[in-house]
């Protein structure tokens, strides 16, 4: 049901669907935050979708990138080596790409995942039962002879992983025909999430195809390589310091460095980029200015999800429209909230609470 306040939107959004969140909060009278939540409330209603306003009609995100089998195992208490250690192993559904577009879901934006699984049982299961009504998995396929990505990771007592081995090959069938394929869908989304678990050709087949909006994750140092000959077609990178290291070509050690890292990144074609600085926070930069943040406190519960969902906020606080300023603080809020729930994504999580814990408004 639509609230009146939703009708008075509605009405100003009928007239300009161009109209900013600061131009419906000046002519309403109310925070810009307050306009941020209806807005997201109108998205899950269906009576809006997306940057734009566009009244009615399929609105939606694309992301590109993988989609695994997670098992981790966690002791009791200190890990012994070599042994047989009593403690949980859980299995969830996981992958970086499948973990930003199920957050982005929970954010109220409409998400299409492409990607490869096998052709096992467990492809199968990923692939006809999503998460969240607004999280598509039909353009996903299933490589015959193939088994469907695997990331195995053991942790120590407090929850910090300790190692991993990823069987990621299934992804190299993420080719450019599967792209130029879905050409159709790519091409109609607000914008498009790459991770880099993807082969490069098929990021540069991207570039080729799409002139919209593109954030990527490097997901490693060694996978983030690949980046360095689109790094102007992308419009938001989310490395960490050794990433952002790693594609500069310079040795982060202070505040100088730091800038000197971004800087770069935004020479070489980026338009913004968030370094993500561990517990130190994260580094925000684009051509007009520059933002340092601390992480906001929390209660530590997994540490696989905040990265994640510190992505997923990035794509929805440029589809609404926030500063530099706001799109940190509601990143690091909705990273906050990830990490406080005992599963790699928090299903607790919802714009509202996160623009609650920002201290948006």
């Amino acid at each position: 049901m639509v609230t009146d306040r939703e009708h008075e939107i509605l009405k100003l959004v009928e007239k300009n669907p161009m109209i900013s969140q600061q131009e419906l909060a000046d002519y309403l009278g109310i925070a810009r935050s307050s306009v941020a939540v209806h807005i997201s409330n109108l998205m899950k209603k269906g009576e809006i979708r997306g940057k734009g306003y566009v009244l009615g009609g399929e609105q939606y995100v694309v992301v590109i990138g993988g989609l695994t089998r997670d098992i981790g195992g966690k002791p009791f208490s200190n890990l012994i080596m070599e042994d047989s250690n009593p403690g949980t192993v859980k299995t969830t559904m996981g992958g970086v790409g499948r973990n930003i577009a199920h957050n982005m879901s929970l954010m109220g934006l409409e998400t299409k995942i492409l990607t490869a699984v096998g052709d096992d049982n467990v492809g199968r299961t990923l692939r006809n039962h999503s998460p969240h009504a607004k999280l598509d998995f039909n353009e996903v396929i299933a490589v015959q002879g193939q088994e469907t990505a695997t990331y195995l990771y053991i942790a120590d007592q407090n929850g910090d992983m300790l190692s991993a081995i990823a069987d990621m090959r299934v992804f190299d069938y993420i080719s450019p025909k599967y792209i130029e394929d879905k050409r159709a869908i790519i091409n109609g989304a607000k914008a498009v999430v790459l991770d880099a678990n993807i082969p490069i050709e098929t990021m540069t087949k991207l570039t080729e195809i799409y002139d919209g909006p593109i954030f990527v994750d490097p997901v490693s140092t060694e996978k983030g390589k690949k980046l360095e000959p689109i790094l102007k077609y992308i419009h938001t990178l989310k490395p960490n310091k050794m990433e952002a290291e790693m594609l500069s070509g310079v040795s982060i050690v202070d505040e100088k460095t730091l800038k000197e890292a971004a800087d770069i990144l935004l020479m070489k074609g980026v338009k913004r980029v968030f370094i993500s600085l561990g517990r130190d926070g994260v580094y925000a930069a684009s051509h007009n200015e520059t933002i340092k943040a601390p992480i906001m406190p929390v209660k530590l519960a997994n540490v696989t999800g905040g990265g994640d969902c510190f992505m997923a906020g990035l794509v929805y606080s440029y589809l609404n429209d926030l500063s530099l300023e706001d799109t940190v603080k509601f990143s690091l809020a909705a990273s906050a909230m990830a990490v406080e729930g005992e599963q790699t994504i928090n299903e607790d999580i919802t714009v509202e609470k996160i623009l609650a814990r920002a201290g948006i408004g």
